[in-house]
């Protein structure tokens, strides 16, 4: 299992929506998810946009990455993890400060899943995972069929390496440009 290294997956799905005109780095998140909003969301959560999300600096308020009694397989089934996260609201002002935020990575993941109709790791297989010979990847999902995008994937060593050499070339794979070279850009 990858735990946090699942992250570059779901930000390279999330580079690709970009880069396929799905998404931009300036898509808010409540635009994107407003279903999951709060009622009355406040003015600082209002504005977290997908680059926020991808820089981990949402502001999303401490208390939404600590949220374990949700975001475990035995939980409530019927609970919906983004409108959790959301409901906790910002305890700063997106953009000013970096926090570590695995739950934020999974509304990147929520974010492509709505703008593509699919899982993050579908959404990857033609895009990297068969270019790389990398076999269909198990990715535990949330009650809602989605991908957990901060952890949860399982890839062998084999599969990480051909990954890291693709980045190590720049993105590109036996010659071929394979990842979209501004997501490269921004990732690194």
């Amino acid at each position: 299992i990858c735990y946090s290294l699942s992250k570059p997956f779901t930000s390279l799905a999330a580079g690709f929506a970009v880069s396929e005109g799905l998404l931009s780095y300036d898509s808010r998140v409540l635009d994107v998810l407003a279903d999951a909003a709060p009622s009355a969301p406040d003015p600082w959560l209002q504005q977290v946009t997908l680059h926020h999300l991808l820089s981990m600096s949402s502001g999303l308020a401490q208390r939404s990455d600590n949220l374990d009694h949700i975001f475990r397989p035995d939980a409530c089934p019927g609970e919906d993890w983004a409108r959790a996260v959301l409901a906790c609201g910002c305890d700063a002002e997106p953009g000013t400060c970096f926090r570590y935020n695995s739950h934020g990575s999974y509304l990147v993941s929520c974010m492509v899943h709505r703008v593509t109709g699919t899982t993050v790791s579908d959404y990857l297989m033609p895009r990297v995972f068969e270019p790389l010979g990398i076999p269909r990847p198990r990715w535990d999902m949330s009650p809602q069929g989605v991908c957990c995008g901060g952890w949860g994937l399982y890839l062998s060593c084999e599969s990480l390496l051909r990954f890291g050499v693709c980045l190590l070339h720049g993105g590109r794979w036996q010659g071929r440009a394979l990842l979209p070279g501004d997501w490269y850009t921004r990732a690194t």
